[in-house]
């Protein structure tokens, strides 16, 4: 076995230990063996695809790299990666932009950070997206955005 590659025990040993976990206490969390999760690791059992999603759901292990786990583990990856650009991301694109874009208005005042008209910025927000969902629906003047 090549040094450079990595297999889905290696995988789950780097994680577990970026994570702090010892072996036990993520048996425990697991509620699997410690045996078990250590013939895993040290490449002695192939782990089922669900036992490879079971411990990446404890370890908190980003989709991403989760696909990459199952294919290490010789399965296929579930979970999709889309473009920044693709059409169904529109709306999350449009909250994201309302965001970093300048609708929303921090002000620093000494050693505080508060928002500025935090319940308009959000009723404006709201707007724009029920809008562009085309599901326009009018708010309350309770928000000043009526």
């Amino acid at each position: 076995m090549v040094d450079g590659v990595q297999t889905v025990g290696k995988m789950v040993r780097s994680w577990r230990e970026l994570r702090r976990f010892s072996q036990l206490e993520l048996a425990v969390e697991a509620e699997v063996s410690q045996r078990h999760l250590s013939f895993i690791e040290s490449g002695r059992a192939a782990p089922s695809r669900e036992m490879v999603l079971h411990l990446a759901e404890h370890l908190e292990i980003p989709f991403r790299d989760r696909n990459v786990m199952l294919l290490a583990a010789g399965y296929s990856p579930i979970y999709r990666d889309r473009p920044l650009d693709d059409p169904t991301l529109i709306h999350a694109k449009d909250a994201l932009e309302l965001l970093f874009c300048g609708r929303l208005f921090l002000i620093h005042e000494r050693a505080s950070v508060s928002l500025f008209n935090w319940e308009r910025a959000a009723a404006l927000a709201f707007r724009r997206l029920s809008f562009r969902a085309g599901g326009f629906r009018k708010l309350g003047s309770r928000y000043g955005a009526a």
